[in-house]
């Protein structure tokens, strides 16, 4: 579970929900992944469902429905544990779909989503802890102006590196090398 982050983000949420009064604005989780959903469903049930902060489970959406759910939020997590054995061998694919969604980023500050995306396309998370993660979403609430710039430029930065045009033509590179 530490490797996910859902022990990271419930830590968080609940840290969040003790101290409200720091929020610019209410801060709704939408969880849409089923991965670990019964210690996510744990730590929904201990949150107010009125309260400035809360969390919506929504497993099992259609593509249309997740499109719709998608579009209304600000922003997405990645929180692979840095040094972790999924860390250090993947990139996650997550990334480059919540940044293509034009959403903005919020990230463990280290490894490869950190080498590609720094603080002026993401938000990275400088330590793998709730309160920093908590700093990092209080930060975020009280300034709604920047985290559009920073989905924009992550948005702007993933389509330069990842979308199917520049892949296609890295894996035709590829195969002809």
């Amino acid at each position: 579970m530490r490797e996910t982050g859902v022990a990271l983000f419930c830590e968080t949420v609940e840290r969040l929900a003790r101290n409200v009064d720091r929020l610019a604005r209410p801060v709704v989780f939408k969880v849409t992944g089923v991965g670990e959903i019964d210690t996510v469903r744990a730590l929904s049930s201990r949150i107010d469902p009125d309260g400035i902060v809360r969390v919506e489970l929504l497993p099992g959406l259609s593509r249309a429905e997740y499109e719709t759910e998608i579009g209304l939020c600000h922003a997405s997590l990645s929180l692979r544990e840095p040094g972790s054995h999924m860390a250090n061998r993947t990139f996650p694919s997550k990334v480059i779909e919540i940044t293509a969604a034009g959403l903005a980023l919020i990230a463990t500050d280290r490894g490869d989503v950190a080498t590609l995306f720094g603080a002026e396309t993401a938000f990275p998370v400088p330590d793998y802890t709730p309160a920093a993660l908590a700093e990092v979403i209080v930060a975020m609430a009280a300034n709604p102006g920047q985290v559009e710039f920073v989905a924009r430029a992550g948005f702007a930065l993933s389509n330069q590196l990842f979308s199917p045009q520049v892949v296609g033509n890295d894996m035709i590179r590829l195969l002809q090398d």
